[in-house]
């Protein structure tokens, strides 16, 4: 039995748990390194399911965090009164932990256009306060970055001239840095 000799379960069942039962199975006293292997991927694949199911737990721990972001989005939507507030949950659905959900705008306007980059910088500025940090940022920096790509190009900027723009507009320098705008609190 020297070799390589596939101990799986074949004609679709699943292999044996351990490296040792393997082995038997094919009537050796010995070990093969690929039974070891297999048996060490197992392993391994059990610790990082442990792990996960930590990860998770370490997530409930953010609940505080999610809640607060997701009301930042909810009062200033229902402050700003341009859209209809529908919900807000922190249940994990997804990747997500929480989401808004409120009607979109009815026209692009410059002021619609300045209203939707405020509500996606709510939920972090909510956050910031509320536990002094910030962790799901992305998806409402997707959705501020594409607003104030469209509220440059709509007005009449091209978007070469959109990067400039940015720091006329908003006031502070932006530097470009894995494909997102970073924006920088100093001084010009």
């Amino acid at each position: 039995m020297h070799g390589s000799v596939d101990l799986g379960g074949g004609r679709g069942y699943p292999a044996k748990p351990a490296a040792t039962t393997s082995a038997g199975r094919q009537r050796t006293k010995q070990v093969m390194p690929q039974f070891i292997k297999r048996h060490m991927r197992r392993q391994w694949a059990n610790k990082f399911a442990r792990l996960a199911k930590t990860s998770r737990k370490l997530l409930r721990s953010n609940k505080a965090a999610t809640a607060s972001h997701e009301i930042g989005h909810a009062v200033i939507i229902w402050l700003l009164g341009v859209r209809q507030f529908w919900k807000a949950t922190i249940v994990k659905k997804g990747g997500d932990l929480g989401y808004t959900l409120h009607s979109g705008p009815s026209s692009y306007t410059r002021t619609g256009l300045k209203h939707l980059m405020v509500v996606a910088a709510a939920g972090r500025v909510a956050e910031l306060r509320a536990v002094g940090h910030s962790t799901g940022w992305q998806q409402d920096e997707k959705d501020w970055r594409r607003a104030a790509i469209m509220k440059l190009t709509d007005f009449g900027l091209s978007k070469c001239d959109v990067h400039g723009q940015l720091r006329t507009i908003l006031g502070t320098p932006a530097s470009w840095h894995r494909n997102f705008y970073v924006f920088q609190n100093q001084e010009p």
